[in-house]
């Protein structure tokens, strides 16, 4: 039994990374072996080596896949969650920077406070910002419509 139909017949359990792109590499040098076989000027691959190269490209395929479920997937799932975390960060630093600046100017209730360079439209209830930009367009943002009231907190009716 060759290598590539031993490693074929174990696939139950995890195998480390050097194993499966050792694998993949002998896969792949040995469809490389049977493309040059089938001759220059060839279109496709010979007739003779047609059904040992779709059994090896089916192989190769599906180390792909072992190899991204078991090894990229993680890595992929883990940096994706320390960006999420960095972004959380990050927009919470900018909205607690924005809360605690000193206003600007107020159009229509909003206030328009400036972040270096950056404006933005802030309730004056919360301090949040609704809308990021430049001056001209926060102060056309701020004419459209006032502010909501702030709600009034709900009181227990017993």
């Amino acid at each position: 039994m060759n290598p590539i139909q031993l490693a074929a017949s174990n696939d139950t359990a995890v195998r480390p990374e050097a194993d499966i792109l050792k694998e993949k590499y002998a896969v792949a040098d040995e469809m490389g072996l049977i493309v040059r076989l089938s001759g220059v000027g060839q279109i496709g691959i010979a007739e003779q080596y047609r059904d040992r190269y779709e059994t090896l490209r089916a192989r190769h395929e599906a180390l792909e896949r072992e190899l991204f479920v078991s090894y990229e997937k993680p890595r992929l799932e883990e940096r994706e969650r320390l960006q999420r975390e960095r972004n959380e960060k990050m927009w919470a630093d900018r909205d607690a920077r924005v809360k605690a600046l000193p206003i600007k100017e107020r159009k229509n209730g909003w206030e328009i406070v400036n972040d270096d360079g950056i404006y933005h439209v802030r309730t004056p209830h919360t301090g949040e910002s609704v809308y990021s930009g430049k001056l001209h367009r926060c102060r056309q943002v701020a004419a459209e419509s006032p502010p909501d009231p702030p709600q009034p907190l709900p009181t227990d009716a017993n």
